[in-house]
């Protein structure tokens, strides 16, 4: 693997990750793009396959936690968030 190959799959990946599908499978739609883009076989693919669902279910909430982190932190800033609603309150 040549540096230039390696920094042509960097922004293959790159660029794929942020226009992925969000939806189960997406991703490995993208990375047998990748995988046939840059003349490997593709049953290097299947290898994927196998781990993938796990890995989906790491990446999907990691995704939703950030999700969730920079909109609470962005509202905040903003002054938009009603903190009230998140108090805790003994009935």
């Amino acid at each position: 693997m040549t540096p230039a190959f390696i920094g042509a799959l960097f922004v293959t990946v790159v660029a794929l990750s942020i226009g992925a599908p969000g939806v189960p499978g997406g991703s490995f739609v993208c990375l047998t793009s990748i995988i046939v883009s840059f003349g490997l076989p593709v049953e290097a693919s299947a290898i994927v396959l196998g781990i993938d669902p796990l890995t989906s279910m790491f990446r999907t909430t990691i995704n939703t936690i950030g999700d969730i982190a920079v909109t609470t932190a962005l509202s905040k800033h903003e002054n938009m968030m009603d903190e009230t609603v998140y108090m805790h309150t003994e009935a």
